[in-house]
């Protein structure tokens, strides 16, 4: 039995003569000498019925409990068959300042109606015992726009919010948050098409920023967490693993020249072991540190044969074997990083609908 339309029926003074302490026996609290007062009551004729032994209810307590689903029933009754019915009415001032113009089912907004706030705001669309449910349209004063299906007064399942910018996320909801897929698009032509979880990007999801850059990947809370693809308008892209938002653990970068590095990364740094490879065929395999070769590592000229050295912050100090030979000709310039998508366009936070 649906727990609002109990609501009606169940007052407080009905709860109080039931005694729900004591449907399934007496309550731990019953002293021995309550208990043998109530047998010396009933023995002299002023009890109508014997004192319930623990674990048993007793005859008045199962009259509570069947006078309780009889009314229970007959709500019920009355709805499957139109006794209650649905009635619309004028528009009518609320306690809390509000007006409301539309269907009732007695004292519940229940159906088709229109309710405005002295702010301005409001909300058409249809009700469920006093809630915004269904199908419906909040504005708010501030100009935000969600247009929807609502639930227990709160966005949830799909629907579109937008803002006066222009910015707006069109997809599913749970509670006024983002839950699910759906597509965000912000006023600068930045775009987000993917997963959310409370409000934040979550999960597997592309993003596009309006000077032509993209991340497809993942997401943990709003922030480049995982695996993922980056690409930079310049030509250059990265293809691995991320923390924070940076290039953190196993990875490939490449160059629109033809460059590329295949090996660890620490905080945006070629850091750990990795193997640079030039367009003309040269090779740099060994220790990275800080973006640089450091350690030991083997050089291989284009077309000869690989030669072990010792680098310091990017530059050879030692041959460890054979005759010198040609440098190796390495750019150390700092990868660049990538945007930070945590920005306050990054998402919609609709719990401002939960107030109304």
């Amino acid at each position: 039995i649906n727990a609002e339309y109990m609501g009606i029926f169940i007052s407080e003074r009905f709860l109080a003569s039931f005694k729900m302490g004591t449907v399934c026996g007496k309550t731990e609290n019953t002293t021995r000498s309550e208990k043998m007062n109530e047998y010396d009551l009933y023995s002299k004729g002023l009890l109508n019925e014997p004192p319930a032994e623990k674990g048993k209810a007793s005859t008045n307590d199962m009259k509570s409990l069947v006078k309780l689903q009889s009314l229970a029933r007959g709500f019920i009754v009355r709805l499957r068959f139109g006794i209650l019915k649905r009635v619309k009415k004028p528009e009518m001032k609320l306690p809390d300042g509000s007006a409301y113009e539309g269907e009732w089912l007695g004292n519940y907004r229940h159906g088709y109606g229109v309710r405005k706030w002295p702010d301005g705001s409001s909300y058409v669309g249809t009700w469920k015992m006093g809630h915004a449910s269904g199908k419906g349209k909040f504005i708010n004063q501030n100009g935000n726009i969600y247009d929807g299906e609502w639930k227990h007064g709160k966005a949830n399942g799909s629907g579109k919010h937008t803002k006066p910018d222009g910015s707006r996320y069109e997809g599913q909801w749970k509670d006024d948050f983002q839950e699910g897929f759906g597509i965000e698009i912000w006023k600068d032509g930045s775009s987000y098409s993917g997963y959310y979880r409370e409000g934040r990007k979550h999960g597997k999801g592309s993003y596009n920023w309006s000077d032509g850059s993209s991340y497809c990947g993942d997401w943990l809370e709003n922030v480049i967490t995982g695996r993922g693809l980056y690409r930079w308008i310049d030509g250059r892209e990265y293809n691995g693993e991320w923390q924070n938002n940076q290039m953190h653990g196993k990875g490939e970068y490449k160059w629109a020249d033809g460059r590329m590095y295949i090996g660890d990364f620490f905080k945006d740094k070629r850091h750990g072991s990795g193997i640079f490879y030039w367009p003309d065929g040269r090779k740099y395999e060994g220790e990275w540190k800080g973006g640089k070769q450091n350690g030991r590592g083997f050089f291989t000229p284009a077309g000869g044969t690989p030669r072990e050295g010792v680098w310091r912050e990017g530059q050879r100090v030692q041959w460890l074997e054979g005759p010198p030979n040609e440098t190796n000709d390495l750019d150390h310039t700092t990868l660049s990083p990538t945007k930070n998508s945590t920005s306050e366009q990054s998402s919609f936070k609709t719990n401002e609908l939960s107030t109304y």
